[in-house]
């Protein structure tokens, strides 16, 4: 399509964001550069963006696609995502979700400045004394400050915010002259094996780490210099599947393009990469298998 979007009727519009009721024909050139035509529905920009928010378990895709999203707060809970009679219930004056808006900390001390009736106190005593006594082992006697506080807290939530950005931000702050430096390198890959998003990606980042990191002494771009060894490593992965399994190169990598483009995989187009004849039974079992390894193939790999 080459006319500029202000250009395009309502119609073609609505085309463009959400998709076509009917099978249209269109080229689509792959990030390698390779074209085809094709017949088929068009899926649509947002309607493409929703489906793999929805279908994808990846935290740091989701995180990528909410870039493209607006957030509303509700008017009922007001981000609490609680209906009214959960959060009219008030214990202190405070709901449930004010309560674990809280640090653990100062929770602890709001359940401490409590006047509870002895009814009510037992209500809660079994399930506050655990929470008290696993705070109380890890308390120094005296007085804590409240930066202890923010490294509690930045260790709770590290977890959720472990993503391809939060290593490469890391990867950035390496220097193999620190003495720290094998320190920091194991806190990167224990970081990435206790990610189920990130796991598949550890030992390609060990590999980057030592290959160019330590190689250039740490004057490295990492910005430019690690989607270019992902590439690298990428291509070298699919000319080896294409050797093992005695696969078409070109078409394989059409397959591996569009479902980077669209999530898709068919197969007939997987069929269509075979370079031998093979029995019903057999063909069955190789698109099975080729699919798992093209799914695994673009996880390891991405960067988004």
């Amino acid at each position: 399509m080459n006319k500029p979007f202000k250009n395009l009727t309502k119609k073609e519009k609505e085309i463009v964001l959400y998709g076509s009721p009917d099978k249209v024909d269109f080229k689509y050139t792959t990030r390698g550069g390779t074209s085809y035509n094709q017949k088929d529905y068009y899926e649509g920009i947002i309607t493409n963006l929703q489906r793999r928010y929805m279908e994808t378990s990846s935290t740091w895709i989701r995180e990528w696609l909410e870039n493209y999203m607006i957030e509303t707060e509700c008017e009922t809970c007001h981000g609490a995502r609680l209906d009214d009679s959960v959060l009219s219930v008030l214990v202190g004056k405070k709901n449930i979700y004010e309560m674990t808006c809280m640090s653990i900390k100062n929770l602890v001390t709001f359940f401490d400045d409590l006047k509870l009736t002895e009814q009510t106190l037992n209500d809660y005593k079994s399930k506050y004394l655990d929470l008290y006594e696993v705070l109380g082992r890890s308390e120094s006697p005296k007085k804590s400050s409240i930066l202890d506080d923010i490294d509690f807290e930045i260790e709770l939530t590290r977890q959720d915010n472990i993503n391809v950005s939060y290593i490469i931000n890391l990867l950035k702050d390496l220097d193999p002259k620190d003495s720290s430096f094998k320190k920091d390198v194991r806190l990167i890959h224990d970081l990435m094996q206790a990610s189920h998003e990130l796991k598949s990606k550890a030992e390609l980042i060990d590999k980057f780490i030592h290959e160019n990191i330590v190689e250039a002494n740490g004057q490295i771009d990492i910005d430019e210099e690690l989607p270019q060894y992902f590439e690298k490593e990428k291509n070298k992965e699919i000319d080896e599947m294409v050797a093992s399994e005695n696969l078409s190169n070109e078409e394989t990598r059409k397959i591996i393009e569009e479902y980077e483009y669209s999530g898709k995989l068919r197969d007939d187009d997987i069929k269509q990469s075979f370079n031998e004849d093979i029995g019903f039974l057999e063909r069955r079992h190789k698109v099975s298998l080729l699919k798992s390894k093209i799914i695994d193939l673009v996880d390891k790999f991405a960067l988004i």
